[in-house]
């Protein structure tokens, strides 16, 4: 089978508890290319820092054929009770997905299952299946020392096995040369956001920048703050960014009009970047936000 493999989050920072996030998947990820490979499948791993937001690492995905799309993250949550493996899938019709949290479990992570989840921007929108592992939660202290007794490893056969059927034997498979693995080349940038943002914030007089369309410390400064009942284009535009990074914001998508869905959006979005939950977009949320 031909694997498209993710780490995380592109170009920002994950979450960060005990800990860290994009530590923790880029270390699977490698284990996972590597185990894939020796059971004879064919692996191109993004390089999460070359692609702008996940609406690039989808285009990257569907530009060419490929049986599966699997996207590594480690979970966060402000109850550090909260523990355990889930995997995560637009629709629970994938075995492979059950697979993925009993192996996992059995490694000792309490197994959460599968969770259903249409509001994804990856798990919607990649023409390959697509499945998103939550390997453990890195806020929860038990489940990282369990980690670091495993290791990553360890976690990558298991989501191997899950995937493939496969029981993973090292070494015992030859592995496939490297011509056999297309390297992905992230398609380059053409979303204009940060200009329209800068020249926006301009023409309301938030701030007098050059319009460049490249985010830095003049553009974050020029952002005013936006909560539950802002209206306009620069709320327009936060909506834009939310929706591009995978966020629900419903029926009425980008409106203008910071309403509920609005604000549950950006709580989300504040939660995986390990922020604090106000629902308000203050100079932290925008910086996230600019990547900066």
């Amino acid at each position: 089978m031909n694997f498209f493999v993710s780490a995380g989050h592109p170009m920002y920072k994950g979450a960060v508890g005990v800990l860290d996030e994009t530590v923790v998947d880029r270390a699977v990820v490698k284990e996972l290319d590597i185990v894939l490979r020796e059971m004879g499948h064919t692996v191109t791993v993004l390089n999460s820092e070359s692609a702008k937001d996940y609406v690039e690492e989808v285009q990257v995905a569907n530009s060419s054929s490929y049986d599966w799309y699997v996207d590594i993250h480690a979970n966060c949550y402000s109850k550090e009770s909260a523990n355990g493996v889930e995997t995560l899938v637009y629709a629970d019709n994938k075995p492979e997905a059950h697979s993925i949290s009993k192996n996992i479990s059995e490694l000792g992570f309490y197994n959460r299952g599968v969770k259903v989840r249409t509001d994804l921007y990856i798990l919607k929108n990649t023409k390959a299946k697509a499945l998103l592992v939550e390997c453990f939660f890195i806020s929860n202290k038990n489940d990282c020392d369990l980690y670091n007794k495993v290791g990553a490893k360890a976690i990558a056969i298991a989501i191997a096995e899950g995937l493939t059927g496969q029981t993973y034997k090292s070494n015992e498979i030859e592995k496939p040369t490297v011509n056999e693995t297309i390297e992905a080349k992230p398609v380059q940038p053409t979303d204009d956001w940060v200009a329209r943002l800068q020249a926006e914030c301009n023409k309301q007089g938030y701030s007098n920048q050059v319009v460049d369309n490249i985010a830095g410390k003049n553009t974050l400064a020029g952002c005013p703050t936006l909560k539950k009942g802002s209206k306009g284009n620069i709320t327009k535009l936060l909506q834009e960014k939310l929706i591009s990074l995978g966020y629900d914001l419903g029926k009425h998508g980008a409106d203008g009009d910071f309403g509920t869905a609005t604000y549950n959006a950006v709580v989300k979005f504040q939660k995986d970047n390990g922020l604090t939950t106000d629902g308000i977009v203050g100079q932290n949320t925008w910086r996230k936000l600019l990547n900066l």
